[in-house]
């Protein structure tokens, strides 16, 4: 159809006058406090929401402090008691090496004194390698005593299957 053909039925309205608010009729008063009313308890309505709104994130940030705390006093502690761990095996291996060393220099220093021969000087250092290598394993022995033997066995496989 042709554009112009709606055109040429329409009739043409009068523009709407305004109208002072005593000259309105009594319906045009309830619409508009209907109106007011309805606006009035969307503001209220929104206010609530934005309320709740603002007391869930409230909860939300004061659960996430707590956690937070809690997290960071966790790996506060455990790092105390790492550290007491670390403290403990330098303690450890100090006085070990400590007992060592003055064994060696107390008897065996004066028992390489005593014995100037070649015969006894390489008796002498073979006892020594053998001390040595049996504080070391004492030392580690020490150290895996606490240690779960199947992880034991499985790390010695695994040295074993290296090249």
């Amino acid at each position: 159809m042709d554009s112009q053909a709606h055109l040429e039925h329409s009739t043409e309205t009068d523009k709407p006058h305004p109208l002072a608010p005593e000259q309105a009729p009594p319906r045009v008063h309830a619409a508009i406090d209907r109106t007011a009313n309805a606006g009035s308890e969307m503001i209220g309505q929104n206010t609530a929401m934005a309320q709740r709104l603002l007391v869930a994130g409230a909860e939300m940030t004061l659960q996430v402090n707590s956690c937070a705390r809690a997290n960071l006093d966790l790996v506060t502690r455990s790092n105390a008691e790492l550290m007491e761990a670390m403290w403990s095996a330098s303690q450890d291996w100090s006085r070990c090496t400590r007992g060592y060393v003055e064994y060696i220099m107390g008897e065996r220093l004066n028992a390489f004194l005593r014995h100037r021969t070649p015969q006894h000087l390489a008796v002498f250092q073979a006892d020594m390698f053998h001390t040595g290598v049996a504080a070391a394993l004492d030392y580690v022995r020490m150290g895996t005593a606490g240690v779960d033997p199947q992880a034991t066995r499985s790390a010695g496989a695994l040295d074993r299957s290296a090249p």
